[in-house]
């Protein structure tokens, strides 16, 4: 059983799913757009992630052998309701779960690196498990709090992913920066040396998919394709894919923290939320997004195969054909 289908990563989580022969139900709304699934052989379900007692009744009839918690929000205009979708909901779907489902193999929430922040406010080069986490956005702050709560139920046999970047056919974040660059623009903050990390979406949902065979319980990994890049070579990348010439652009930092204030104001007037923010400002000032993966190649088997330069070509040739760029 799947949560979140409709999205970037459910899209292709499902698609993946089906190829590899699992029963596949989807939790969905009424308003849910199911243009990326509706093709599959998928039976729909409806949750009421504020019901435990409600999941209960529909889990007990499903009997779902594995549950995939990929559902929640990336942004919202308060803390509270971040952590309502993000944390509340997962551990309610879980609660549920241990109630009606005495034979669940696995529970897998699709937490985030945002969850632990930068290795910048922990004084070491490389984000790791055994440190104390410091989320410096308001999503980290949810999916730590799922995390927290996850962990605390008893029995639950969960194990909590938390990607990095995650980029792709059909992502919508990333796909600013490429239209930026197809506009000859490279901009980048700072002096564009920050570390960043990504995972191409195929390789997530096999390794998803991958976790939930495997016998190992109650533990957390990162994910990335196991390299470290920066700003100036994603957008290296992005121009070489595409064929452009482009314009390099630092943007200092203060200038950024100028433009994110007067941003956010005006996303106040208009009732938006604002893609640059002083919450996603945070996310950008920080330096390094290194993740230790080590532990999820030994445990899982899990070897990436698409790295950044090909990935970024493979997601161009798709904006490309379907017209987003």
């Amino acid at each position: 059983m799947i949560t979140g289908a409709t999205g970037f990563i459910g899209g292709f989580l499902v698609e993946e799913a089906i190829k590899q022969n699992f029963e596949v139900y989807v939790s969905v709304r009424k308003n849910s757009d199911l243009s990326q699934i509706k093709h599959f052989p998928i039976k729909y379900i409806s949750l009421d992630f504020t019901s435990v007692d409600s999941m209960k009744e529909i889990l007990a009839e499903v009997k779902p052998d594995y549950i995939i918690n990929n559902a929640g929000l990336t942004k919202a205009k308060t803390q509270e309701e971040l952590n309502t979708v993000n944390a509340d909901y997962a551990a309610n779907l879980a609660n549920a779960a241990m109630q009606s489902l005495p034979n669940l193999k696995k529970y897998v929430y699709i937490s985030s690196l945002a969850s632990y922040g930068p290795a910048d406010t922990k004084g070491e080069d490389v984000v790791a498990d055994h440190q104390t986490p410091q989320p410096v956005t308001m999503y980290g702050i949810s999916k730590l709090k799922a995390e927290t709560l996850l962990k605390g139920i008893q029995n639950l046999p969960y194990v909590i992913l938390r990607p990095t970047a995650v980029y792709g056919p059909r992502e919508r974040d990333l796909y600013t920066v490429f239209k930026m660059v197809n506009s000859g623009l490279a901009l980048y903050s700072g002096n564009g040396q920050q570390k960043l990390t990504f995972v191409y979406i195929d390789d997530l949902v096999q390794l998803i998919l991958a976790v939930c065979k495997t016998k190992e319980t109650k533990k957390c990994y990162f994910v990335s394709d196991g390299n470290v890049y920066n700003s100036i070579k994603l957008n290296e990348y992005i121009a070489l894919s595409l064929c452009k010439k482009t314009l390099k652009f630092g943007l200092p930092l203060p200038l950024l923290t100028i433009v994110a204030y007067i941003s956010e104001l005006s996303g106040k007037i208009s009732g938006k939320i604002p893609p640059l923010n002083r919450d996603k400002l945070n996310e950008i000032k920080a330096n390094n997004w290194q993740c230790e993966v080590k532990p999820l190649f030994e445990d899982t088997g899990y070897m990436p195969k698409v790295m950044l330069k090909e990935g970024i070509q493979k997601t161009v040739d798709w904006y490309k054909n379907n017209n987003w760029l």
